[in-house]
């Protein structure tokens, strides 16, 4: 008969391979020796819904039958969402185990034996997605972060992040008790790149303790937190696009999680995000440069002499050119100033608003003005914050045309000298005005005419400032009447008097 002496529990290690630490040879505990009744069958009874273990029906070895999963462990005890022992690197598992003799009648003692399950690193981290896009501002602040608490949203279970910016939203997603993810829109101000999350399958801390690092690409522009696995612009960093070299508008992060394992038994997964960033209209258009341009005098009117231009970083601005009369200005040859009420000359010109193109629309008089500073501004209408405008001057110097007749300084001319006066004799000199920047002027006798007695005759030598000319009278008493010619180096124009 088998004697069951007193209640043993017997105690065995089981890691999460499924190796058995010490023997489990339960014979010793239950003999008589020399008969039948000696003869024992050894049976787990109870504690195994899942056959994970065997005994030895003869010798009492108790082994497993297959691998223990230490997760599937925590599942059969808790439930897969429960709390239960998670956290606790080690699972016991109660068996009862029977010893029954071959006596007539039969008769049986149990004893329950105690395997404890360890957990190994035996699961990779996992991220929730294959790969993460985002799309952020260019003008985001160093510092910010993806996480809003939304008013009117559970925050249990927690929210993650499903999609980026969109017209001053940010698209949220919550996962319900049932399981089903929602989207929530929530009216705040984009924020910042992404969101990545990982879990791990093993069954208790250290091993399913996840932390998350950058491990390329973010360029000292994102930083990541290690616990939350949110990716925030770094303080200082500055995304424009325009300010990196080279021009970079997508950011491609590989971001590793990494689970609690130690040295060659820690695990680890990589995920790409992508993070594109988007231009906001919040740069200034820039003049190139107007310089100087000559416009000639009386140009016809409807040609374009001009085309201004000016640029803009910004992705898709919307320019408007426009003159600014309060800033612009003209002098005359004199170099002085001349006002806008005297002569208009800032209407003298059309600026297009769209394409730039500076053209005549009235005549230019050079001797009212010969240099102008006109005012330019443009300015983009595109922009979303504040109000974006660039000045900038354009010289105009008015070249000359031949088109004002010289005048004398007088209608006519009258002077008396005696007869037989002698050569050389300077009798008068006359002098001609013009108002044209070309003032070489020649002057020539057009017509004598004389009047008193003819008769008789004599010479006279006639001089001017600028040329001699000779004239014969007939006698005394005669009047010679001259009329002078000038005439502009051109030999374009004349006036005479």
């Amino acid at each position: 008969m088998v004697v069951n002496r007193e209640a043993k529990i017997f105690h065995a290690g089981l890691d999460g391979r499924g190796k058995i630490n010490t023997s489990g040879a339960l014979a010793n505990y239950a003999t008589e020796a020399g008969t039948r009744n000696s003869h024992i069958y050894y049976s787990i009874v109870n504690g195994d819904p899942y056959k994970n273990f065997t005994i030895d029906s003869i010798l009492g070895i108790l082994q497993p039958a297959t691998p223990v999963d230490f997760e599937e462990l925590t599942a059969q005890s808790v439930g897969p969402k429960g709390p239960g022992f998670r956290g606790v690197n080690v699972r016991p598992i109660s068996l009862t185990v029977e010893a029954r003799d071959h006596g007539k009648p039969s008769l049986a003692s149990q004893v329950e034996v105690v395997v404890y399950v360890q957990d190994v690193n035996d699961h990779m981290p996992q991220f929730e997605h294959a790969s993460y896009k985002q799309s952020i501002q260019e003008d985001l602040p160093g510092g910010s972060s993806v996480l809003q608490k939304l008013g009117n949203v559970p925050t249990k279970p927690p929210m993650k992040l499903l999609a980026g910016y969109g017209l001053g939203y940010q698209t949220y997603g919550i996962t319900d008790r049932e399981g089903h993810d929602t989207q929530v829109w929530s009216p705040v101000c984009t924020l910042v790149a992404a969101l990545v999350q990982a879990w791990d399958g093993d069954g208790s801390s250290p091993n399913n303790a996840i932390v998350y690092r950058i491990q390329q690409g973010a360029e000292d522009k994102f930083v990541i937190d290690a616990e939350t696995g949110v990716i925030s612009v770094a303080i200082g960093a500055n995304l424009d696009p325009d300010r990196t070299e080279p021009k970079t508008t997508l950011y491609t992060l590989s971001v590793l999680a990494l689970d609690g394992g130690v040295g060659a038994e820690q695990f680890q997964n990589a995920v790409d995000v992508k993070i594109t960033i988007v231009d906001v209209n919040n740069k200034a258009p820039i003049f190139i440069d107007p310089g100087t341009i000559r416009v000639r005098e009386n140009t016809q009117v409807g040609k374009y002499v001009h085309n201004i231009r000016a640029v803009d970083p910004d992705e898709k601005p919307l320019l408007r050119y426009r003159i600014s009369p309060e800033s612009s200005e003209a002098r005359n040859e004199e170099g002085t100033i001349v006002k806008s009420s005297e002569y208009d000359y800032v209407h003298m010109f059309d600026l297009n608003p769209m394409e730039g193109h500076l053209r005549v629309v009235k005549l230019i008089d050079r001797e009212r003005v010969e240099t102008i500073r006109l005012g330019l501004v443009v300015e983009d209408l595109a922009a979303v914050k504040k109000k974006q405008v660039t000045t900038a001057m354009l010289t105009i110097i008015i070249e000359d045309e031949n088109d004002n007749n010289p005048k004398f300084r007088r209608p006519f001319y009258r002077r008396s000298i005696t007869e037989n006066s002698k050569n050389g004799v300077t009798i008068i000199n006359v002098v001609a005005d013009d108002a044209d920047k070309n003032r070489t002027i020649k002057y020539a006798l057009e017509d004598i005419k004389y009047s008193g007695r003819s008769g008789g005759q004599g010479s006279a030598l006639f001089s001017s400032r600028w040329s001699c000319f000779t004239g014969r009278n007939r006698g005394d008493g005669q009047e010679l009447i001259l009329k002078l010619g000038s005439l502009e180096g051109t030999g374009c124009v004349s006036s005479s008097g």
